[in-house]
């Protein structure tokens, strides 16, 4: 997953398990990786869903990386918040309304 927090909220404190910060990120500032696992939860007023992303269990070629969280991300084009990426399949379905421009998940 990647992270474009401008106020600071994430990417500015230590986090464990840290990871050299990958090559696409040198037009990113101020940025940090990690390994450790990841909680995250997501929802609205009527409900949420909350998952890890915890790569220390998968085959050693695609172990590593949970979060890359920068200041500024370049992948996020300008918008703060969060890509829960493809990793997020490995825990939920996950079904894109682009037409009314929503998203659902559901634990597998």
């Amino acid at each position: 997953m990647f992270l474009s927090d401008p106020n600071g909220y994430v990417y500015s404190t230590k986090w464990p398990d840290p990871e050299v910060n990958p090559v696409w990120t040198s037009d990113s500032v101020s940025c940090q990786s990690t390994s450790d696992v990841i909680a995250i939860e997501l929802g609205d007023h009527n409900e949420s869903i909350s998952y890890n992303i915890n790569t220390h269990n998968l085959p050693p070629t695609v172990r590593g990386l949970t979060l890359v969280m920068c200041k500024l991300n370049s992948y996020m084009m300008g918008q703060q918040g969060m890509n829960i990426g493809g990793i997020s399949a490995l825990a939920n379905y996950i079904l894109v309304d682009y037409k009314d421009r929503q998203v659902g998940l559901k634990r597998k």
